[in-house]
């Protein structure tokens, strides 16, 4: 952070001092109450004072969960902070020494090159322990394309979403506050315990059936929305084999509203894409002037597969299914 001084010049405060949360947001901290600051006599790191700052606790007045979209770039911006002295961490040598292995070479190949080795500094390589690195990210890639090479393949993919106007977390916004978005806090904890709800269905009650591997991946959308996807390979033995099989599994129809009200609500509500040419909130879902999702879908009356191997689903029409 640089301050302009009044008598003139400028003025350089490093990110771990405790005035610049005050100074960057002085309406959430109208007091002037400092921020985390890295002191030898503070044995708190970064991380745990903004976890305890995170959680509401009644009786306390934290002004940080009513700032509206500010509040989301605040602790945005509070994530970037940790982030990156988690970074300053990796970038002293004595870190360095650990994962720069491969210096050496890149020497060697610069010289071969005919380029000035003089020149060349020495670069900051991050280990594959620090999460959303290149080496962290190729790793995990490497180790989902290597399991699926394993068991040829995968049976399901699934997408679980969060929905922020959902009862779990309404439930617990103030009152002149309707948007779940506005409070990161909870939407990830309520997405959490669900998250945790749907693998525990799908590898320790085995509902699709006896699995021998999976993974998955946390993404967030750029509303910081979090959803996720999974990969579940079934056991041989559990597998479908048939058509009528996938059917059991997958729908992609409406459901029947006398037979099952509480799905069919469900699905109405949040999975039905809306008309592309009513939809003036999105325009950018048309594509040459039709839907870029290639909706709707024309009904099948049963499951088959299209020339790319991908299925097309039994689609039948409301009329049919009621």
């Amino acid at each position: 952070m640089v301050l302009r001084l009044r008598g003139g010049g400028l003025k350089h405060i490093h990110e771990e001092q405790g005035i610049c949360d005050p100074a960057i947001y002085p309406i959430f901290f109208p007091f002037g109450t400092p921020g985390w600051s890295k002191d030898n006599s503070n044995p708190i790191t970064c991380l745990e004072h903004y976890k305890y700052l995170l959680y509401e606790r009644k009786g306390s007045k934290n002004h940080t969960f009513h700032g509206g979209k500010l509040s989301q770039q605040y602790w945005a911006h509070m994530g970037a902070k940790i982030d990156q002295l988690r970074l300053n961490t990796y970038k002293t040598n004595t870190a360095q020494k650990k994962y720069r292995k491969y210096y050496v070479q890149g020497l060697e190949k610069a010289k071969r090159e005919g380029k000035d080795i003089s020149k060349i500094g020495y670069p900051t390589v991050l280990p594959s322990s620090y999460v959303g690195g290149p080496r962290y990210m190729n790793q995990r890639m490497h180790d989902a394309i290597a399991f699926c090479r394993r068991y040829k393949g995968a049976h399901f993919f699934i997408t679980m979403t969060i929905d922020p106007k959902s009862d779990e977390i309404v439930c617990h916004l103030a009152k002149n506050d309707s948007n779940g978005a506005n409070r990161a806090d909870i939407v990830r904890r309520v997405f959490e315990l669900k998250k945790q709800r749907l693998l525990w269905l799908l590898f320790d009650k085995e509902i699709f059936g006896k699995t021998v591997g999976h993974t998955w991946s946390v993404e967030y959308q750029k509303r910081g929305l979090p959803h996720i996807h999974i990969i579940v390979i079934l056991d041989k033995t559990a597998e479908p084999k048939t058509i009528k099989g996938y059917d059991e599994f997958i729908r992609a129809e409406i459901p029947n509203k006398n037979a099952d009200k509480d799905l069919y609500d469900l699905v109405t509500k949040l999975m039905i894409h809306k008309n592309c040419q009513r939809n003036t909130e999105r325009p950018r879902v048309q594509k040459n002037g039709s839907c870029s999702k290639h909706f709707p879908k024309p009904f099948n009356k049963k499951t088959t597969k299209n020339s790319d191997g991908y299925a097309l689903h039994r689609r039948l029409s409301p009329q049919v299914c009621l």
